[in-house]
């Protein structure tokens, strides 16, 4: 049988009663609960509970169970969630909106306040990592934002006059910090600089988007190999890390993939590109259209991956999801290719309509041989 999952917020539990929520989840065919440990600032609108409510932070992380109020949370929720016999996993941020955490700096030489560098936080991110994963509560833990946020992220009021490419998002979001000099000596910094400098100067001053924004991408890396290598050497450092993680962590992790334009097999453009070797298995998230969905599988595939190993994050709100139909594509794509375990984003987004989708398709999950 396959397994269903839903991420959740807490806040959501809480407005619908934790008996009803886990009867409304029972009532779907969910397996497994990720429920946000320590989630980034933001305004989100709610829909549980009676009716519509904002649920905003501007500046610190919206939830963080590990303080008082959310342990008691937990001691309320534990409980009957086992009862019924589903598995809780912790949906835990890492590099994104962490207001004491050392910022990327920028070609522009300029801070992201709303990326924290992952080369100079690595200790903060693990100490945090380590902390929920041997507070007791979680089965496993799903690990957000685990390499180098882009610089126009969709979450704050964000005012662009050019395209955010995935190349030009790629190049404004290398961080020059000290301490990524430092951990990557590998790294040619002043010829990556200089590239960098003049790629963007070169696309903020293009007088039209390129009619392909994913062969410009791969077009610019033939061209400047020094930038390719430090992806690469990137690549393997944010590798090294989580590595590290899930040896030190009490419970397995699970990193997810953060697509790019909807291409999960694009999370390199943060820095994250796993090696199927890794002692974790990976979340990619399954956003796009089902030929998009198909062909980051087939490239999980041919990296090495087994698809055993993969769950497919699926998302029913209405900005993502016109229709059923759109729902049903993608996942059947993810299960026909021979995926087992699919998540579905999020509980308290969810309207009563698509509360009916996700009954229909938890159920198709559930009857995966």
């Amino acid at each position: 049988m396959g397994t269903a999952g839903l991420w959740a917020y807490p806040w959501d539990i809480v407005a619908d009663g934790i008996e009803a929520s886990l009867g409304r989840m029972e009532a779907c065919h969910i397996d497994e609960v990720s429920l946000a440990t320590v989630y980034h600032s933001g305004q989100i609108l709610s829909l549980a509970g009676q009716g519509p409510h904002f649920v905003s932070d501007p500046v610190q992380p919206l939830v963080d169970l590990r303080d008082p109020a959310g342990q008691a949370f937990l001691q309320q929720f534990y409980g009957p969630l086992k009862d019924r016999g589903l598995d809780l996993r912790g949906w835990t941020i890492l590099f994104h909106d962490k207001p004491d955490w050392k910022p990327v700096e920028t070609i522009l030489g300029q801070t992201l306040s709303h990326a924290p560098c992952p080369a100079a936080n690595q200790a903060r991110a693990r100490d945090l990592v380590l902390s929920v994963a041997e507070s007791g509560w979680f089965d496993a833990l799903d690990l957000e934002s685990c390499g180098y946020t882009s610089a126009f992220h969709g979450a704050h009021h964000e005012i662009s006059g050019v395209v955010m490419t995935p190349l030009l998002q790629m190049l404004l979001s290398i961080c020059f910090c000290a301490e990524c000099q430092s951990g990557m000596s590998d790294v040619h910094w002043d010829a990556l600089r200089r590239d960098v400098r003049t790629g963007v100067g070169d696309l903020v001053n293009a007088a039209s988007p390129p009619a392909d924004a994913h062969a410009q991408l791969a077009g610019f890396l033939v061209e400047n190999p020094v930038v390719w290598d430090y992806i690469r050497v990137r690549s393997a450092f944010l590798s090294r890390f989580l590595t590290d993680l899930a040896e030190q962590s009490a419970v397995p992790i699970r990193p997810i993939l953060m697509a790019q334009n909807f291409h999960a097999q694009l999370a390199w453009i943060e820095g994250l590109d796993p090696d199927p070797e890794s002692p974790f298995d990976l979340i990619a998230l399954g956003y796009g259209d089902p030929s998009v969905i198909a062909q980051d599988l087939a490239w999980l595939q041919s990296r090495g991956w087994d698809l055993g190993r993969i769950t497919m994050g699926q998302t029913l709100v209405a900005g993502r999801t016109p229709d059923y139909a759109a729902a049903q594509g993608r996942l059947q794509t993810a299960l026909e290719a021979g995926v087992k375990r699919i998540t579905f984003y999020n509980y308290g987004l969810l309207n009563q309509p698509r509360w009916a989708w996700l009954k229909r398709l938890a159920a198709q999950v559930a009857a995966k041989v």
